[in-house]
């Protein structure tokens, strides 16, 4: 495994050639203006070559769209960095630390890679690698880390983590050789939709649930890795480049051979303090801390976070997993609750759709109501969650089929007659939880089928008012369906959905005819 590094600065031996034979003498003071210059002028060199790299294996997603052309020129950046190496031996408290794949020629990442591009259920997230080496003279630890997740299941992204274990020791300069132990999945983070089909927050929640939900958190497999008969599997890595932030390496072939697949990797910071954290006995080996913010209690941060207003949450959860593990905490939801709601009361109202007891469920509610339903949040808050119910109902899992819509539109309708709305009142805001759960529905192949079926269905039988659908939400599916999906049609669908229209609708639009 070839590895190439960002150094912020290169230290070169500070030796000269004599001029008739071929021995090496010291520098002597009065060229020390020579040699800074010519470091000046290395360094600066060195930056250029890492630059022109950086710039080569941009827009390839770590390998896996590069094209010929683009992996010839990545070749060719690559080598002439390794040309600054100067054959020094490998630094161990360099190498500690943790890096991130940028890019890759190696099929067995590829393949994943490959996989998340064409599985719709399948999602990789970031990939590192992480040494354990500061206080070592022959070699460590080493941690391959993969954030994998399946969407719907568990959180986008970093629903869990695969690490695999290994050993490695210097066997030359720049060569490791790694003896692997285990493979773990860990840090299971499934979803708020399973979490409402395990244990949903409008029943009580059973013992069996609750043994359920902490079982899947904290769910930790681990497989050795080794020969029947054998010491672990083993394999051997030249790393050909290494400063404090670029890191290059190839797995070495059969032979000796150093062509093999490189890898590319670049550091997470621009020192190696800030390391991934990783269970290790129950505890976490390390704790993340924020540049500015690392010092500052907990509940001081997490206000500043609920001031900073919801726009800004999504990209503050991003920046780190201790960050994104305060937004799911009670006690941010509860402060958020009491920030922009300082009137909220836990109040509870009779129907099909009993209010929530976690305070996050009852903050989208209530933002819902307000800045999506232009009302007031204090005394139609049962709007809010009328929208999340029947959100969540059209959005479960493919493999589990929604309930029929004139079942979800009479629970609805039951839900804001129980709340004292008059039925004409009831049946209008059902329509708009409808068109607005519509127009808010993901572009995707679940959506097309959703939307098919809702058009198929229509009113298959006779309800009184208020419990037939309004007009307005079978046009708004059918003209979704011929609009934004459109593409999606084959003929047989086509005409099928056609005929549903026409049998409903005099006359259809133009838009509509022809594909």
């Amino acid at each position: 495994m070839e590895l190439v590094f960002h150094s912020a600065s290169s230290s070169y031996l500070p030796w000269t050639r004599r001029g008739n034979d071929n021995g090496w003498r010291p520098l002597t003071s009065s060229r020390r203006s020579c040699r800074s210059s010519t470091k000046l002028r290395v360094a600066a060199s060195v930056e250029s070559r890492k630059m022109e790299l950086l710039k080569c294996i941009q827009d390839t997603e770590r390998g896996l769209s590069a094209t010929p052309e683009q992996r010839s020129s990545i070749e060719e950046a690559v080598v002439s960095l390794e040309g600054y190496s100067g054959g020094h031996p490998i630094s161990l408290p360099k190498l500690d630390g943790t890096w991130r794949l940028q890019y890759t020629s190696a099929p067995d990442v590829l393949i994943l890679l490959q996989a998340a591009a064409t599985l719709p259920f399948f999602q990789v997230g970031q990939i590192f690698q992480k040494f354990e080496c500061r206080n070592q003279s022959h070699g460590g630890l080493v941690r391959n880390i993969v954030r994998w997740s399946i969407p719907t299941f568990l959180e986008e992204q970093e629903g869990a983590t695969l690490l695999v274990s290994a050993k490695f020791k210097l066997v030359s300069l720049r060569n490791i050789y790694l003896q692997f132990q285990e493979i773990t999945v860990q840090d299971i983070n499934i979803s708020e939709e399973l979490q409402a089909v395990i244990a949903p927050a409008v029943l009580p929640r059973s013992f069996i649930n609750l043994q359920i939900l902490q079982f899947l958190r904290a769910f930790k497999a681990q497989i050795p890795v080794r020969d029947p008969g054998r010491e672990s599997v083993g394999g051997l890595y030249y790393l050909s480049y290494l400063d404090e932030n670029v890191l290059l390496g190839r797995a070495v072939g059969g032979g000796g051979s150093a062509k093999g697949n490189r890898f590319n990797w670049i550091l997470e910071e621009a020192t190696n303090s800030k390391q991934l954290p990783i269970k290790k006995e129950g505890k976490m080996e390390e704790e993340e801390e924020e540049a500015g913010m690392g010092k500052l209690p907990e509940h001081v941060v997490a206000e500043i976070f609920i001031r900073a207003g919801v726009w800004e949450w999504p990209q503050i959860s991003c920046v780190s997993k201790k960050w994104a593990s305060m937004f799911r905490s009670e006690s941010f939801w509860q402060g958020a609750l009491s920030f922009t709601y300082p009137f909220f009361a836990n109040n509870s109202w009779p129907g099909p759709i009993p209010p929530p007891p976690h305070p996050k469920r009852r903050f989208m509610a209530l933002y819902i109501t307000q800045h999506l339903f232009a009302s007031d949040p204090h005394t139609d808050e049962v709007i809010g969650h009328c929208y999340l119910f029947l959100r969540d109902q059209l959005h479960l899992h493919p493999s589990l089929m929604p309930p029929h819509s004139g079942i979800l539109h009479g629970t609805l309708i039951d839900q804001f007659i129980a709340c004292g709305k008059s039925r004409d009142v009831a049946h209008d805001l059902a329509s708009r939880i409808w068109l607005a759960v519509v127009d808010n529905l993901h572009e995707d192949h679940h959506t097309y089928s959703l939307l098919k079926r809702l058009a198929q269905e229509g009113d298959q039988i006779f309800l009184p008012y208020p419990y037939t659908r309004s007009v307005k939400v079978q046009w708004r599916v059918f003209e979704k369906l011929f609009t934004d999906f459109r593409d999606c049609f084959n003929n047989l669908d086509y005409y099928d959905i056609l005929a549903c229209a026409k049998s409903r609708f005099h006359p259809i639009p133009s838009a509509w005819l022809g594909r």
